[in-house]
């Protein structure tokens, strides 16, 4: 039997993707699979075919993965590698100042 690679991507978290906590126990892990299946199914999706195709076969990927404990420890391993991916900082929308003259202290001598 051919082993399926594992890779971790943090912008396609399968836990994410199927709404459940990475403590989820097998049967909780099929349920979700089967709730989430009904939603993205791209028969039921008819004004979004190719984003429910894709959503679809992104949850079928992260069930089987997730469904098999050999390649859900391989998974969280990964996971846990990468650890928690940092928010960028936000984006100020203020200009630098320059004082009251009209100079800015770095060009002063």
């Amino acid at each position: 039997m051919k082993r399926r690679k594992i890779h971790y991507d943090p912008h396609t978290d399968f836990y994410t993707l199927m709404g459940i906590p990475p403590q989820s126990n097998a049967e909780a892990i099929q349920q979700a699979y089967r709730k989430r299946a009904k939603e993205l199914h791209p028969d039921l999706n008819p004004d979004r075919v190719e984003w429910a195709t894709a959503q679809f076969q992104l949850l079928n990927e992260a069930y089987a993965v997730l469904s098999d404990p050999d390649t859900r420890r391989e998974y969280n391993n990964l996971r846990w590698l990468h650890g928690p991916q940092p928010t960028p900082p936000p984006r100020s929308s203020a200009r630098p100042r320059s004082s009251s003259n009209g100079t800015n202290w770095w060009d002063e001598p």
